[in-house]
């Protein structure tokens, strides 16, 4: 069975997206993004530290980390 995962603490999902799912003890995260957040407007460096920063607060909120 597959989980959808979205993390309160990120900007909100417009549409049917997630930010990660489970399946087994699989998690996959995917569906990032910076659009309709304030963030919009930095640069490609600093858009992909918010993306990075996204992806750790969601594996926090799973009790993951990226060696898993």
């Amino acid at each position: 069975m597959v989980e959808r995962v979205n993390d309160q603490g990120l900007p909100q999902v417009v549409g049917p997206y997630v930010d990660a799912t489970k399946h087994n003890k699989t998690f996959y995260i995917s569906g990032l993004s910076i659009y309709g957040t304030k963030d919009q407007s930095f640069d490609m460096s600093g858009q992909r530290s918010d993306i990075l920063g996204q992806e750790s607060a969601i594996l926090e909120y799973e009790r993951r980390s990226k060696i898993d």
